[in-house]
Formats: C-alpha cells, sequence, structure tokens
C-alpha cells in the first residue's frame, strides 16, 4: 500500500486511548460509535462491504470514495499474499515429488537394463529370432504379466506342451471355422497335398484347405517309412475332403505335387482321381504347376547346346568376379552384381540366363577395354604361370565374343522364360486357375515365332515342341481348361472351335453340377448363360466392367458384375477362386524345418502336428484381423515381372487366337522375324524398333494370325 494511504481512517475519529500494541480507542467523527482496534478495525466501519463491524450511516460520500481506494488495495495485498504462500507450499511439494521421481527413475532404468539383459540371455540361448520380441503374442503376453502381479507363476515346459497347446488349438479352431465354413460356401475349397521330409529324414504328407481366406493346415500325416502307393494317397484325399470347411460338396479341386510318391505323373494323377471320384464324383486332380514349370526348364537345358552356351559365359561372369580390378570394371561399365547360379531348381538356369543377357554390354565391354590388355601384359612377364592364367581369360574372351553363344543363350531364354512364370504362378496362393492356360499358350508361341540360332531349325524346334507337349499333356487338365473359358480376360479370344477349351468347360460344369440344388439342369442353364457372357450381353456389355477385369482377382469380378447369369456365376467363381500350385505344403517344409529342428528332432509326430496347426494357423488369423487385409489380383502378363526385374525391355506378348496342339503341323519353313518379340539387350545385333507398350488388357486380348 501507498504512503499517502497509511492512516487515512485516523482523522476521522476522536482517539481517547493508545495502547503499547498499536490499538486505540476512540469514537467516529459522524455517528459517535465508540470501539477499539488496529487502523484496520477503525477504516473498515466506512466500507460498505464489511460485516465485521457495523457500518457508518453518517459519512460523506467524499470520505466514502476516499476510503475506497484503501480498502481496494488492502484486498490486493491479501490477495498477493496468499497466492505467494500456495505458491511456497506447492512449490516445495513438487520438489519432493520430483526427488522421489529421479530416485524411482535411476531404480527403473536400472531394473529395466536387468529385465532386458536378462530377456536377451533367455532369447540368445535358446537360439530364437531377435524379432521374437516384436511379436503381437509376445507383447500381449507381456502386458498379461504385469497385470497378473508378482503372484503369477510361469508354466512348466510340459504343461506348455500338453493343456496350454490344446486350449489355444480349441480357441483357434472356433474363431476360424465360422469364417472358413462362410468361404467354402461362397467360393469352394481346394485340397493341396505333398510329400517330404523332417528333420529326423521321416516321410511326411502334409494336407491343406485352400480358400480365399487364406491356407489353413489340416494334418500331417507320417507314412512309417514306406512308400505308399497311389491308394493310399487316394484314401487320404477322401479323408481330407470329408474334413473340408463346409461339408465335402464345397470341395472340387485337389491339387497335388507332381515328385509326390504315388502320384509321379499324368497316369497316377488319373488313376488318383478315378480313385477320389468313386467317393466324390465332382472332385478333380491338377498337378502342382510349380513343378511342372520347373521340370520344362530342367528339360530345355538337358539340351547339350543350351547347357554349354550357359556354362560358357556364366563361367566367363564368374571369372571377372575372382579379381577385383575386373569386377570394379565390369561394374563401372554398368553390370549389375553378379551372384552364384541357383543349383535346388531349373528355373534359376533360366534366370540366370536372363541376367547374362543383360550384362552383355559390360561383359563384352570388359573383355575388349584397356584394363585387361594391362592386365594380359602383367601375366606375360609371369612366366609359366601367368601364361596359363592368360589361356583362361583367352578362352572366356572368346566365348564372349562368340555371337552363336550369345544366341543360343538368348534363345534358351526366351524359351524357357513363360515357364518361369508358370512356376511363379503356381508358386502363390492367389486364385490363378484361369491364368495357366494361357501360360502354356505362350511357351508354344515362343518356340514358333523366335528364330532358331542353328543350321537346322527345324529339327531344333521339333526338339523343343516334343519337350513341351510331353510337359503339358501332363500339367493341363480339363479344369485349366474350364478356368480358361471362363477367365474375363480372355473373354475377346475365338475359343468356340477349340476342342479341348470347350469339352474342359463342359465337363467341369457337369461334373461340378452334382454339388449344385439344381443338379443337371443348373449346368443347361449355365451353359446357355455363357453364351451371355462371350456375347458381352447383359451386365457385360458394361465398359467399366472390363475394365475392373484388371484390377480385381477375376471371382470377385464374377461375383460383382455376374448377378444376371446367377448359374454361370455359381459354377465361374468356384473355378476361378482355385489355386493352380501347391504353394502352402512348400512353406510348410520350410517352417517344419524350423519348428522341428536338430535341437528338438525328439519331438513327436503328434505334438509336431499340433505346434504347426497353431503356428500357421494364428499367422492366417493375423492376416485376416489386419485392418489393411486387402487380397491382392495375380499377374497375368509375361512381360510384368520378370523380365522387368532383370532390367531387360520386353514388349508384352500376344495372345494366341488358337492353339497348335501338334508339332507338326506347324509351318517349319516360315522364318519369323526376330522384331515380333521387341527385344531388345542394348547390342546391334538384336535391336528392334521402339514401339509403345500395349496395356496390360490390351495385350491378353489382341490377336495374331494363325502359326
Amino acid at each position: 500500500m501507498d504512503s499517502v494511504n497509511r492512516g487515512v481512517a485516523w482523522k476521522h475519529f476522536a482517539i481517547v486511548i493508545k495502547d503499547n500494541h498499536g490499538n486505540r480507542t476512540g469514537s467516529c467523527n459522524y455517528c459517535a460509535l465508540k470501539f477499539t482496534g488496529s487502523h484496520g478495525r477503525f477504516a473498515a466501519h466506512f466500507n460498505p462491504d464489511n460485516k465485521s463491524i457495523r457500518t457508518c450511516t453518517e459519512c460523506p460520500n467524499e470520505v466514502l470514495s476516499e476510503l475506497s481506494v484503501y480498502h481496494k488495495e488492502c484486498t490486493k495485498k491479501k490477495e498477493s499474499k496468499a497466492k505467494k504462500k500456495r505458491l511456497e507450499e506447492l512449490t516445495a511439494a513438487e520438489r519432493v515429488v520430483k526427488k522421489q521421481k529421479r530416485l524411482s527413475d535411476v531404480c527403473n532404468r536400472y531394473a529395466g537394463s536387468e529385465v532386458d539383459n536378462q530377456l536377451g540371455k533367455a532369447v540368445f540361448s535358446a537360439g530364437l529370432p531377435f524379432d521374437m520380441v516384436e511379436n503381437r503374442e509376445f507383447k500381449k503376453y507381456g502386458k498379461l504379466r504385469q497385470r497378473a502381479g508378482e503372484n503369477y507363476k510361469e508354466p512348466c515346459a510340459q504343461k506348455i506342451g500338453g493343456s496350454i497347446l490344446n486350449n489355444v488349438q480349441r480357441e483357434l479352431k472356433f474363431e476360424l471355422q465360422e469364417r472358413d465354413d462362410a468361404a467354402a460356401l461362397r467360393t469352394g475349397v481346394t485340397v493341396n497335398l505333398d510329400a517330404g521330409e523332417d528333420v529326423n529324414r521321416h516321410d511326411v504328407v502334409a494336407t491343406f484347405h485352400i480358400t480365399t481366406e487364406g491356407e489353413r493346415f489340416e494334418r500331417l500325416y507320417d507314412t512309417d517309412g514306406v512308400e505308399r502307393d497311389t491308394e493310399w494317397y487316394a484314401k487320404l484325399c477322401i479323408e481330407t475332403i470329408q474334413g473340408c470347411p463346409g461339408g465335402p460338396k464345397n470341395c472340387f479341386h485337389i491339387c497335388v505335387d507332381a515328385g509326390t510318391p504315388g502320384v509321379r505323373g499324368t497316369k497316377d494323377s488319373e488313376r488318383l482321381q478315378t480313385l477320389v471320384q468313386e467317393e466324390f464324383a465332382w472332385v478333380t486332380v491338377t498337378l502342382c504347376q510349380m513343378h511342372q514349370g520347373n521340370l520344362f526348364c530342367k528339360d530345355i537345358f538337358k539340351i547339350p547346346v543350351y547347357a554349354d552356351s550357359l556354362n560358357k559365359l556364366h563361367g566367363a561372369r564368374m571369372w571377372i568376379k575372382q579379381h577385383h580390378w575386373s569386377y570394379a570394371q565390369y561394374r563401372r561399365s554398368g553390370g549389375f552384381a553378379i551372384q552364384k547360379v541357383s543349383e535346388t531348381r531349373a528355373v534359376g538356369q533360366s534366370i540366370e540366363c536372363g541376367k547374362i543377357i543383360r550384362d552383355k554390354l559390360p561383359l563384352k565391354a570388359l573383355y575388349h577395354s584397356e584394363v585387361f590388355g594391362v592386365w594380359v601384359g602383367k601375366q606375360n612377364r609371369l612366366g609359366t604361370k601367368g601364361k596359363e592364367a592368360i589361356a583362361i581369360a583367352e578362352a572366356h574372351r572368346t566365348n564372349v565374343t562368340d555371337p552363336m553363344v550369345w544366341m543360343h543363350c538368348e534363345e534358351a531364354f526366351n524359351v524357357s522364360e513363360p515357364a518361369i512364370k508358370i512356376a511363379r504362378i503356381g508358386d502363390s496362393s492367389k486364385p490363378t486357375m484361369g491364368i495357366v492356360l494361357h501360360a502354356w499358350q505362350m511357351i508354344l508361341h515362343r518356340i514358333n515365332e523366335y528364330p532358331m540360332a542353328t543350321t537346322a531349325p527345324t529339327a531344333r524346334n521339333r526338339e523343343l515342341k516334343n519337350i513341351y507337349m510331353k510337359r503339358k499333356e501332363a500339367a493341363l487338365s480339363v479344369m485349366h481348361h474350364a478356368a480358361f473359358a471362363v477367365e474375363p480376360l480372355f473373354v475377346d479370344i475365338n475359343m468356340w472351335d477349340n476342342a479341348k477349351v470347350m469339352d474342359g468347360f463342359n465337363t467341369v460344369v457337369l461334373r461340378m453340377s452334382l454339388c449344385h440344388p439344381l443338379g443337371e439342369e443348373a449346368a443347361q442353364r449355365a451353359t446357355t448363360e455363357f453364351q451371355i457372357f462371350r456375347a458381352k450381353q447383359g451386365c457385360f456389355a458394361s465398359p467399366v466392367a472390363w475394365r475392373m477385369a484388371n484390377d480385381m482377382p477375376s471371382y470377385q469380378w464374377f461375383q460383382q458384375f455376374g448377378a444376371s447369369v446367377p448359374h454361370l456365376q455359381w459354377f465361374a467363381v468356384r473355378i476361378l477362386a482355385m489355386v493352380s500350385g501347391g504353394a502352402a505344403p512348400e512353406r510348410f517344409y520350410s517352417k517344419l524345418g524350423w519348428i522341428k529342428n536338430t535341437k528338438r528332432n525328439r519331438l513327436g509326430h503328434a505334438k509336431t502336428e499340433k505346434v504347426m496347426w497353431v503356428h500357421l494357423n494364428l499367422a492366417l488369423k493375423k492376416k485376416l484381423h489386419d485392418v489393411d487385409y486387402m487380397e491382392e489380383k495375380a499377374t497375368h502378363t509375361l512381360g510384368d515381372s520378370l523380365l522387368n526385374d532383370l532390367g531387360v525391355e520386353i514388349e508384352p506378348l500376344v495372345m494366341l487366337e488358337n492353339m497348335v496342339e501338334d508339332p507338326d503341323d506347324s509351318d517349319d519353313d516360315e522364318e519369323p522375324s526376330m522384331h515380333r518379340w521387341g527385344m531388345n539387350w542394348g547390342t546391334s545385333e538384336s535391336q528392334s524398333p521402339s514401339s509403345e507398350p500395349l496395356s496390360r488388357s490390351a495385350s491378353m486380348r489382341s490377336t495374331t494370325s494363325s502359326m
């Protein structure tokens, strides 16, 4: 308060007594009221808001105005003191809290570090992968473990492998059953089986139920070390079909590996189908396309001239990698990284061919470079050892500069490249049944159109066609022809005069009608509605529908646009939703080697089956519950994946109007031109006029003249 206002109330009182404590006794000059107190008490006599002391009623307004300023400043002073006191109390409390928090952080940091180290020890000692801590189920366990508190006791290994494993399996079956049944009723089920070995080299057979919702592992059968025959596999297939989601009448397709004992070829697969159809007449058996594409590539590279050319160029490429100076010069010239050729799959040889052809210019540039000449000069001064090294390098140089070696390598790659696409189609759990036949047609198209790098092209062409016909007859069934007929991507292809395609469609529709509520009448109506689909009438007349065929799976396309042809829709959705390969069992055996490894080789068969069932179906549940889950469309053009991955420019292949069934029917005298393929390896020998690539739909629906 300012000094001007101090003691402002004294002059309005007549003071009678003043004690030693500063209190005074006096009377008001206006109302003559007497009382005792300090200056604040006397001043309150003139404050209308005061409730403890009687207010003066005779005081002039000028006095009240003068004292109101004093009262306001007193109020501000009291509030300021109270606020300061509260801040001091709060600051003291915060200091205590911060101190306690610092102590707690230090303790928690030490404890957290100790817990982290202990978790690391557990992971390292058990040989578990490091990303285990990022597993969703492991994080849930950590939260529930904290919530359980100190009284929780971890279960023993026997309990985890016993009651807990059974409980988790039972819970998963309940969660997935309803969804699997719904998917089976909508789009059908494919039974997938393949034989393999565990870590103890015991022969086992894995079976899967494949729906559009994913791959559900069903059973793992132990063959007891005895090679089973076709009858045994037929009983296994029948048992698996009986356990299909929604019932046996939802299963129309069995896909088996061509290398499975008891199903090693066309005769065995036909025998298997006959035995299965005795119980379920509507089921069709097909062979895995991944293995068929691999076997075709294997047959191609058994031809001596192709194998010899690949080995020569691969040797020249690997010689470059053995020397630092040559590899550095090769990479500076634009060459890609050199890797060892795959030994496990024959398709690896074809992919290696593509990589070598991609690096044709850098390879030639290195063996003609000034650096190579300097190296030869240095080796000449080393005597006999240097001359031997020069002889090896000169042999590689001769191979790289030989145009016939390159032509043979390019020929082998161009013929086998569609087979790599077939293997990729089969190595997928996406619904690809409708595009398999087209991929096999592309192989024949390549054989007929690509110029043979030999003085006897007729003999080479006939040899390749014989390999093609042998593998094609084993790979394709009536189901592939039926899927080709209802595939919306190929609606513009004239297939009315193609007996195999039309017979396949009619056979499959009649066979599947046994599961339709209307029976054979549904097959008759579907055949009539097939004409509407091929003529693009009704709901198929919309251009939007055909543009969408490139952007969504074919079975979903029929679900979206086939309502006006309900009977054809019923068959087409189930045919186009089928897988064409055995990717699920192949991945199963990879994971089986991780679950039952050398450290767990005493894990029993029944326990192994349960652990694998829970492991695979937990992953399936995670995928289905993902908010971003959306089924992808399988790629179908041969120029989209492999050649673009290798950095080779190629115009998308055109679709054939007719298939050539007899190898001897083609005109061998006609010499097709190289530019038909749009190949551009970067060399003057094989450069083609640039042309704008076709769209995916256009490349699939274009037609060519008869071969």
